[in-house]
């Protein structure tokens, strides 16, 4: 669900320089959109296994790479130059107190006008609220009682917007037990993601423009 909504993000908006942090050894967007858009990622290694990551970053071919993480106000990133800066389900692991400086280092290399899209998995309106708050106090524009979730409902009124599938198979299912196919497992747990758009401001810019 992420990956389809900020594709179609890139494909509404039509940026020409897009930024993705965090995209760790999935190559899928150097490949749909490196061709035809300046494509620009940042992330390190972290949890992931170097040699995973090392082979990901050499299967690249249209990706401006940056090694490093937002928030450390990398010099390689240019200021006020991305026309689209995007994650997915990435903003989710980043410490509360460092959450502030990731937004206000998007905001630093974002041109004016330019926008963010995130998919952020996050549970609870509580944590939905710290989310846009962090966000407009980095300076970005946001409807003033935004509530962007995607909430697809079951009969009982619960939430039933999954991690993605692999996931799902591996975590819930047992993808590698050997009676996977005979004795499923139910799913007791689920990760609600937030959608977000938001605008860097353009001098005498307002969110009427845009309604």
């Amino acid at each position: 669900m992420g990956t389809l909504f900020c594709f179609a993000k890139i494909q509404e908006l039509g940026p020409n320089r897009v930024f993705e942090v965090g995209a760790g050894c999935d190559v899928f967007f150097d490949k749909k959109i490196g061709c035809d858009h300046e494509y620009w990622m940042v992330d390190e290694a972290g949890n992931y296994s170097r040699e995973m990551f090392d082979n990901a970053i050499r299967k690249r071919s249209n990706t401006h790479f940056v090694k490093g993480q937002m928030g450390q106000f990398l010099d390689q990133l240019p200021d006020d130059y991305f026309d689209l800066v995007f994650s997915l389900s990435v903003l989710e692991h980043v410490h509360p107190a460092d959450r502030p400086d990731v937004y206000k280092d998007m905001y630093r290399v974002l041109r004016p006008g330019g926008y963010i899209v995130h998919s952020i998995d996050r549970e609870g309106k509580q944590e939905e609220e710290a989310e846009y708050n962090a966000i407009r106090s980095a300076g970005f524009l946001l409807p003033p009682k935004a509530d962007l979730a995607i909430r697809i409902r079951n009969g009982e009124g619960e939430s039933t917007l999954f991690e993605p599938v692999c996931i799902v198979f591996r975590t819930y299912f047992g993808k590698r037990r050997k009676d996977m196919w005979t004795k499923l497992r139910s799913i007791q747990e689920y990760t609600p993601t937030i959608l977000v758009v938001a605008r860097k401001p353009v001098p005498n810019y307002s969110l009427e423009h845009d309604k």
